[in-house]
This record gives structure tokens, C-alpha cells and sequence, in this order.
């Protein structure tokens, strides 16, 4: 599985974070929001996102 790094409140990765995570709204934080700014633009990022993870999938038995 492909997640997003999501420093979760609780963990020294939140500690270590804090200053750049943006969104405070724990409902993104889900393992596949980004919380904090991103090298590429927000658009762009989930696009390539979406295609990781259609990558990791192909050739996927149902």
C-alpha cells in the first residue's frame, strides 16, 4: 500500500513536523491527505498519487 506521509498527533513524527503541517483537521488525516505543503502543486500531486496507485494494482488477481 502507497499512503501519504501523515505525521499522526501522538507520535514524535508529529514532534518533529508540527511547524509544517497546514491542515489541523483531523478528518484528513487518513493516510492519503497531505497535511502538510507538498513539493508539487496540490492538482499534480494527487495526480500522480492516483497513479501510483493504479500502478501497485495492475496485474492485481480479483
Amino acid at each position: 500500500m502507497i499512503t501519504v506521509l501523515t505525521p499522526l498527533p501522538g507520535t514524535q513524527l508529529y514532534q518533529e513536523y508540527q511547524t509544517k503541517i497546514t491542515i489541523d483537521n483531523l478528518d484528513y488525516y487518513t493516510l492519503t491527505n497531505a497535511v502538510m505543503k507538498t513539493r508539487l502543486k496540490p492538482n499534480r500531486f494527487y495526480q500522480r498519487y492516483a497513479q501510483l496507485l493504479a500502478d501497485g494494482h495492475r496485474g492485481a488477481k480479483l
